[in-house]
């Protein structure tokens, strides 16, 4: 990890004792930490590290921290995985989400509204764009229409409605992650796409729990694969551009590298990002969203002040989480 601001330290934010000799954070990563096949880390744990405090680790004296974020990758997959040609094509758009929001919204929307590209619809109609996310993450996480009832602030009869009526939208989607759900329970597992597989711990009929991970382990595993196979090939890139991987995060690689180098490292980062996916994957037009707007501390988006905001305002950063379900 690059360097910590000192200040963190006195304040006692970040223990001390977790720095090396270098001056940096180096914690235990465990690449099959997670049931889905995603990495995990611990002492610290950086991969749980809130968006609020990322400002606080800082580069090098002439060095910059930049972050290639592979934009909604998983819903690409799940369209791949269960050959589910409108979502592909909507995801192959440009922003899954938006697209989706235009065919859910049609009747609502004006003429040019429907005209629009999914980029263009993004920055026009954020609310509605932001709808079909949760609608889209419910169905891959499983989540619950009580869940989703939260998140809206609807009722769950509301929620239970909108979400049949999004899934209506997919009805290839709809009957693979049936047909998922139903031969892992026979055959006692299911695999990500390079065949990396996860077990049942008992037989007999599925629980809902088990039905949920039986189909989010092949999108999610899947997506990990790729994720792990673009970090191997850059952590042998980087050295001759004098940049480092200073940790895969999620679906986001985070480097640092010489300020005058950022683009250049950014835009391999992209490449190799979008390689791993189209590799297993051709028939996806995957995107990546580069973050080299403040190069100073790692930040999400640019928001380089989200530190000194929350210290400031730190009711503004509270937000509803949904830790019941029925």
């Amino acid at each position: 990890m690059a360097r910590l601001i000192h200040d963190t330290l006195k304040n006692g934010i970040l223990d001390s004792r977790l720095i090396g000799a270098d001056g940096r954070m180096h914690p235990i990563h465990q690449q099959l930490g997670t049931h889905t096949g995603r990495q995990s880390t611990k002492a610290p744990n950086v991969l749980g590290i809130a968006r609020i405090l990322r400002p606080l680790i800082v580069p090098e004296l002439g060095y910059g921290i930049g972050e290639v974020d592979l934009s909604q990758i998983e819903v690409g997959i799940a369209a791949a995985i269960y050959g589910d040609e409108t979502l592909l094509k909507m995801f192959n758009s440009g922003d899954v989400y938006a697209a989706m929001a235009q065919s859910f919204y049609a009747a609502e929307l004006s003429d040019a509204e429907r005209q629009m590209t999914s980029s263009a619809f993004k920055d026009a109609r954020k609310d509605l764009r932001d709808s079909m996310k949760i609608y889209t993450l419910g169905i891959i996480y499983g989540m619950t229409a009580y869940g989703i009832s939260l998140l809206l602030h609807t009722t769950e009869p509301e929620a239970r409605k909108l979400l049949a009526q999004f899934m209506a939208m997919f009805p290839t989607l709809q009957k693979a992650l049936f047909r998922m759900a139903s031969f892992g329970g026979i055959a006692g597992h299911v695999a990500t796409v390079t065949g990396l597989r996860r077990y049942r711990a008992h037989p007999g009929q599925p629980s809902n729990w088990e039905r949920n991970w039986m189909t989010n382990h092949p999108v999610q595993g899947s997506a990990a694969d790729m994720f792990k196979a673009a970090g191997n090939r850059l952590d042998r890139l980087y050295p001759a551009l004098d940049a480092r991987l200073i940790i895969p995060f999620h679906d986001a690689i985070v480097f640092e590298a010489p300020l005058d180098r950022m683009e250049v490292v950014a835009n391999l980062t992209k490449e190799e990002l979008c390689r791993a996916v189209q590799e297993r994957f051709p028939q996806l037009n995957p995107q990546a969203d580069i973050n080299i707007e403040r190069p100073d501390c790692w930040n999400k988006s640019g928001k380089a002040d989200a530190w000194e905001q929350w210290v400031n305002d730190p009711m503004s950063f509270i937000v509803p989480r949904v830790t019941q379900t029925k």
